[in-house]
């Protein structure tokens, strides 16, 4: 077969492209396969007994045919394909836009943290790409005008239409219908990305933002979102948002030991980024280098704080009355006194569960060759997920195979593979399992084992 790819700098010199390359952005890229025609059928040809096909790839971009020298090209043509200029990539998304405050009317002022991309609409036309929705009880939304007021106790989001400038796109992933694979933030905070109707996901996207219920000066709800439950084998993740205005996260909140027996002493966080974890089974931090433990119970703590104007709900007693939840499940606001007007820490305890594997990736397995051994020693894609208890060769009579290969003998290994402390397979039907690259069509769970 000819399938090679070639790589340009400049889209006229091309050198053929090794398979331990990476794409690179802002090079071009070429690819050239060979084509069969199928039994009983071949390709046209032209007077001069040229190839006189047209070709697509992946259904839409033009492709060249050519002859291939010495073969005869009624039966044999090479495509050539040209994929253009490499694009640079933009998976994160930063935004910022003036939150709801009671009184002021929106703002459709959209600030973005990069060049590689903007916010569709001009001054003429904001509505037609940034919208602003209200809602009494924040589920029922309608849109509103640029002279709407923000009220206290109404609920609002917020949509923006994002494009990428010329030599960037957006990932993408197929999950059914292929759909950008970016992640956005608005003035910090974790946001909602969209398919844009109708456009191309890899220039175009909407980003949806729901800042929450407008608060008066007095913030009476504190709505935690976005923390990663605890997994058992993975470390800490400090990323979490919130929802509401009025607040904000205390990211200046941090805390770490230094950890003495290293030359020099390293620093441990157990809170970062204004969240920490506390093993409340083992009545101790847990460290950003750390792994959660199954079964384990473990409690967030989350530091808010008012944004200048406001302060948090409470009695004469400087005992909080403000209500919270974590990841939409009821949490407790535990700080009392005076530093409960302006700070708060939420907590929630969550119960660690296993890790789920969902995807295994086995390589290094050699096939099966004449006079060879059995391989038995391969690679695992994650060895702190699964790993491989044994590598068994059987003749198509599942026979086992004794020292060497025999020439001309079909052969399969039966490869069993066990989950690590701690984490469980996904079903059978949904964990994808490739070997040396190729996706099995089958595989089968028993006692856990896969």
């Amino acid at each position: 077969d000819f399938r090679t790819w070639y790589v340009s700098d400049d889209g006229e010199n091309w050198t053929e492209k090794s398979t331990d390359d990476v794409f690179e952005a802002g090079k071009y890229y070429r690819f050239s396969f060979e084509v069969h025609a199928g039994e009983g059928q071949e390709f046209a040809l032209d007077g001069n007994l040229d190839p006189d096909v047209s070709a697509t790839v992946n259904g839409i971009i033009p492709a060249t045919v050519k002859e291939i020298y010495d073969m005869d090209p009624s039966e044999h043509i090479l495509v050539e394909v040209d994929f253009g200029q490499c694009p640079v990539l933009v998976s994160q998304v930063e935004l910022t836009v003036t939150a709801p405050v009671e009184g002021n009317t929106p703002s459709y002022t959209i600030g973005c943290g990069s060049d590689a991309y903007y916010a569709v609409g001009g001054s003429s036309n904001y509505t037609d790409y940034r919208r602003w929705y209200e809602s009494s009880d924040g589920y029922d939304w309608w849109e509103i005008n640029t002279s709407s007021k923000f009220k206290s106790g109404y609920y609002y989001k917020l949509y923006v239409d994002i494009r990428t400038n010329n030599g960037y796109e957006f990932p993408l992933i197929d999950n059914g219908t292929i759909q950008p694979n970016v992640s956005a933030t608005v003035n910090g905070y974790y946001a909602n990305v969209i398919k844009a109707y109708e456009q191309d996901p890899s220039r175009y996207i909407t980003v949806e933002y729901n800042f929450g219920e407008c608060s008066d000066s007095v913030v009476e709800n504190i709505i935690i979102e976005n923390v990663t439950a605890p997994v058992a084998g993975e470390k800490p993740n400090y990323n979490w948002s919130i929802r509401g205005t009025g607040y904000q996260m205390n990211t200046a909140k941090n805390a770490y030991e230094d950890i003495y027996w290293k030359n020099p002493p390293e620093q441990w966080y157990y809170i970062k980024n204004g969240l920490g974890w506390f093993d409340v089974t083992d009545f101790d931090w847990v460290y950003e280098n750390e792994t959660f433990i199954a079964g384990h119970e473990y409690e967030v703590r989350v530091y808010v704080i008012t944004e200048d104007g406001f302060e948090f709900a409470h009695n004469n007693y400087y005992d909080p009355t403000v209500t919270a939840t974590v990841n939409g499940n009821t949490a407790e606001a535990i700080v009392n006194g005076s530093d409960c007007v302006f700070s708060q820490q939420i907590e929630y305890t969550f119960t660690c569960g296993a890790k789920t594997v969902d995807q295994v990736a086995i390589t290094d397995l050699e096939d099966p060759v004449g006079g060879n051994t059995p391989d038995t020693e391969v690679t695992v894609g994650d060895s702190d997920s699964y790993t491989v208890e044994s590598v068994e060769w059987f003749d198509i009579e599942d026979n086992p195979v004794g020292a060497t290969f025999e020439a001309g003998v079909p052969y399969y290994a039966l490869i069993t593979v066990a989950p690590a402390t701690g984490a469980v397979f996904a079903d059978a039907e949904t964990i994808e399992v490739t070997v040396n690259g190729s996706e099995l069509d089958s595989v089968e769970i028993k006692d856990g084992k896969l």
